[in-house]
């Protein structure tokens, strides 16, 4: 099941994020050979989406960055949206970490949430 979190983003300013993803036993999940997205969109129904950047700064201790920079915050409506963020690969020890297999890469949904937006005077 996925991390509820709401996230706020202050337009005109950069935005990053930085998170450790674990097992279901608290363990450092290894990201290794892994990818992550992460999108938000108006609502879960829309076509349009604005991309985060992502990157698993350190893949042994489940360690990822997500950022947008000030230019691309600028630029975002000042309103509420939807996210979430997805890994792919072989994660199959999210559900049990004493799982080792080969098996074919899957993709986990592990957070999602409201992302605020809020206006700036000065842009």
């Amino acid at each position: 099941m996925a991390q509820y979190r709401n996230i706020l983003i202050e337009q005109g300013e950069s935005w990053k994020m930085t998170i450790y993803v674990t097992d279901t036993y608290a363990r450092p999940l290894d990201l290794t050979d892994c990818t992550v997205v992460m999108q938000m969109k108006k609502s879960y129904t829309s076509k349009e989406y604005i991309a985060f950047h992502t990157d698993i700064s350190d893949p042994i201790k489940g360690e990822i960055k997500i950022w947008l920079d000030e230019t691309e915050t600028r630029n975002i409506k000042p309103i509420r949206y939807v996210y979430d963020c997805f890994i792919n690969g072989n994660v199959s020890r999210i559900n049990d970490p004493n799982i080792n297999t080969n098996e074919e890469p899957i993709t986990v949904r592990f957070m999602e949430g409201i992302v605020t937006v809020t206006p700036s005077v000065s842009i």
